[in-house]
């Protein structure tokens, strides 16, 4: 009779635990790269009472071009529900343009050179924390907090060549962050001990003194397990930001967007 019984329990065991397949890790840390789509819009203002052009950095320089760089992850679980995340990711583009036009004075014709030298970046590093429900199942879900800081830069220098005329030289730049607190949600599935898929989503609301402006970010993946301590990660990330300043030392606006598929590698325990 004992035998039976110590089946019976050891087949309700192993249903258990089939059951609630973890969809968490103690910790983990990645690294990889973000085959980044680069979208960036930046105006650089003179007086408070004069705006200046808004450039599309991306049309004029082709700094929308996808490029590879670095993204870095890490996250821990404590007390079986609560969780801390640090993420980092950068990108820097360089480019110049040739442009030949011709400006019209006073009824006559100047044929033109301009030369611009367009420099354009950001770095994004997020820390938040995320409480989770459900994590005994299959499909925990968490609500999260934190805070995320943007810091983007733009430099333009440009020499236009006027024939019969002369030329001149100019130059511009601004270099700027934003600190803002973020609020998200976030959900993760184990399919089994090797396969899970997880989602997130985060918003972002800026009214901080002379700055303000909205962002958003989002991901969304697939995680391979070949091993208890190492994890592959493919996912599709994008995030969007429009913050404008008006103040002592910058006046402008700066419109940054980003987004591609990411690959990591993930150390797990």
């Amino acid at each position: 009779m004992r035998l039976p019984v110590a089946c019976l329990l050891c087949l309700c065991h192993t249903a258990a635990a089939s059951e609630s397949m973890p969809a968490l890790d103690r910790w983990s840390f990645a690294a990889g790269t973000f085959d980044n789509t680069f979208h960036i819009k930046g105006r650089v203002d003179g007086a408070l009472d004069h705006d200046g052009s808004l450039i599309d950095f991306g049309e004029r320089f082709g700094f929308d071009r996808k490029r590879v760089t670095q993204l870095y992850e890490f996250q821990y679980l404590f007390a079986d529900r609560h969780q801390v995340e640090l993420r980092h990711y950068s990108d820097q583009r360089t480019r110049t343009a040739n442009i030949d036009e011709t400006i019209e004075f006073e009824g006559q014709r100047f044929p033109s050179q301009v030369n611009l030298r367009g420099n354009a970046g950001f770095s994004v590093s997020e820390v938040s924390y995320a409480y989770w429900w459900g994590v005994e199942t299959r499909t925990p879900w968490a609500a999260q907090a934190g805070v995320i800081r943007l810091r983007g830069s733009l430099g333009l220098r440009g020499r236009i060549e006027v024939d019969d005329v002369g030329e001149a030289e100019g130059s511009a730049s601004a270099n700027d962050h934003v600190d803002a607190p973020v609020v998200g949600v976030a959900v993760r599935h184990a399919f089994n001990e090797h396969w899970r898929w997880f989602a997130t989503g985060r918003l972002i609301y800026l009214e901080l003194g002379r700055l303000s402006g909205y962002a958003y970010t989002a991901r969304f993946g697939l995680e391979w397990l070949p091993t208890r301590h190492v994890g592959v990660t493919l996912q599709y990330g994008e995030s969007a930001w429009n913050a404008e300043r008006r103040g002592s030392g910058f006046n402008g606006e700066l419109e940054v967007g980003f987004r591609g598929p990411q690959l990591l590698l993930r150390l797990r325990g």
